[in-house]
């Protein structure tokens, strides 16, 4: 087994650790942002003080978002939304 393939292995079985401590709550959310980030789908985001943005997320992190939208990049704080609406 070359070094590789050892180092692989430590990666995997480190995230799979991280995943069983995760909370429901962090589980839910990664899974939603990893899914849009995957198949590059449109989201709406409405943010706490009533604004709409529409676009694709494509970077996540446990705190904030990166959000490509017509009007550009947007870094979008988690704290500061309502919801997030997937398209079908």
């Amino acid at each position: 087994m070359t070094l590789k393939y050892k180092i692989k292995d430590v990666m995997k079985s480190e995230i799979n650790q991280e995943k069983k401590a995760e909370s429901p709550q962090n589980w839910l959310q990664n899974s939603f942002f990893e899914e849009c980030v995957k198949r590059g789908k449109e989201v709406e985001v409405v943010t706490t003080d009533g604004k709409r943005i529409r676009g694709v997320i494509s970077a996540y992190d446990n705190y904030s978002f990166l959000m490509e939208t017509p009007n550009g990049e947007f870094l979008i704080y988690k704290h500061g939304v309502i919801y997030l609406k997937s398209g079908r």
